[in-house]
């Protein structure tokens, strides 16, 4: 991960902060590099990414911080808005996101919800959709998410929810990670969510104080990516 500055006067800093208190009884130790890289490298991560994966033919993992913390409550301790960028490959056009199967981890998606929850929620970025209002708080972005492999349309979402019907767009949260609001219930496995909008970002926003508390087993994240040809 990095900082970048907007120009050679600007200091970019990094805080890191190490909690040894509250899981004291795990021994720690931390073997940290920084580095500085020029301004015209190749590797140089695009502004404003927190995280940058490049490289392995276009596939990764992508997980929340703290994500893989020893504690049975599944807190997350997560807070604040990061994006998280993937380098396209050369002859790459789309981008795929998916977490492991349900059956194999079903806190692989957790954003929001009471720990009973198993569905998926959804909301529009676009202060016009009548979702705007949804997965306001903790809750992940996709520009130009989509459920086609050719990462074309629509690009919006329609889902019954009680009597009402539902538009939702690129924001997910919830228990289960699909696109639309109340679907993907129960024992159903998560769906795959494309996009061949560039750069590859994956938006994420944690805010501690908003949605279900992240005691209700909401863990975070761990997101499989792989790219497709043009």
């Amino acid at each position: 991960m990095g900082a970048v500055g907007s120009s050679p006067s600007t200091m970019a800093a990094i805080e890191m902060k190490l909690d040894s208190t509250n899981w004291g009884s795990f021994n720690r130790k931390w073997n940290i590099m920084a580095s500085q890289i020029c301004c015209n490298s190749n590797y140089h991560a695009p502004q404003g990414c927190l995280q940058y994966y490049a490289g392995n033919r276009g596939t990764g993992t992508v997980e929340a911080f703290n994500y893989n913390q020893a504690t049975t409550g599944h807190i997350g301790h997560l807070q604040g808005e990061y994006t998280v960028c993937i380098r396209r490959e050369a002859g790459y056009c789309v981008i795929g996101w998916t977490p492991p199967r349900y059956s194999q981890d079903p806190l692989g998606f957790s954003m929001t919800g009471e720990s009973t929850r198993t569905d998926s929620g959804g909301g529009c970025s676009s202060p016009n959709s009548p979702a705007a209002k949804a997965c306001r708080s903790q809750f992940i972005q996709i520009p130009g998410a989509t459920q086609q492999s050719s990462a074309g349309g629509p690009f919006s979402f329609s889902s019954t929810v009680g009597a009402n019907t539902l538009v939702t767009c690129d924001r997910m949260c919830g228990k289960k990670f699909c696109l639309g609001r109340g679907v993907c219930k129960d024992a159903m496995d998560h769906s795959v969510v494309y996009s061949r909008r560039v750069p590859f970002e994956l938006r994420v926003n944690f805010d501690p104080t908003g949605g279900f508390p992240q005691e209700q087993q909401n863990k975070g994240f761990k997101l499989n990516y792989f790219q497709l040809p043009c």
